[in-house]
């Protein structure tokens, strides 16, 4: 119910989202926390959550039924996008990332102001993302066709990872 940083790499831009390692944080609340929780089926989420969750800003997802929602969303699209969810300021971009057996042991996450978080700035990232996950997976030693990554015109991801 929570995801821990394990490494970070600060941006160069004076203007950033300050985390350190070791940071736990709600995972409803944060695009890491999203994207490992939509490779759970829904019953597994339901059995973590309880009905009402912690709010930390107005945009926080403080239902269940509204995770289970967003969810779903992040499975079409492939990759979890949250603005305001954790600092009202930060937006997020994740990829769970998978090992050998296709179960989600991390994810990669990009976090930055809103200000920057353009549809522009998605386009140009998305990309690089997956790029990154993938080869970080492979030092993981996962197959190449684990979830999709960072694509938002994925279909089914299910028949996908399969």
């Amino acid at each position: 119910d929570h995801t821990v940083c394990i490494q970070l790499v600060d941006s160069p831009n004076v203007i950033r989202v300050h985390a350190c390692i070791g940071d736990r944080t709600p995972a409803h609340c944060v695009s890491s926390g999203l994207a490992m929780l939509a490779t759970l089926p829904d019953d597994e989420v339901r059995q973590i959550f309880p009905e009402e969750l912690e709010r930390i800003t107005p945009l926080t997802i403080a239902r269940r039924s509204e995770l289970i929602e967003e969810l779903a969303r992040v499975r079409e699209r492939g990759y979890a996008c949250l603005r305001g969810g954790w600092r009202a300021e930060v937006g997020g971009v994740a990829v769970a990332l998978c090992g050998a057996d296709q179960t989600a042991v991390a994810a990669l996450n990009v976090a930055l102001p809103l200000t920057r978080m353009t549809q522009a700035w998605l386009d140009e990232s998305l990309p690089l993302i997956r790029e990154t996950a993938r080869a970080i997976e492979r030092e993981f030693g996962a197959r190449n066709e684990s979830i999709p990554r960072a694509e938002p015109r994925y279909g089914n991801w299910r028949a996908a990872r399969a």
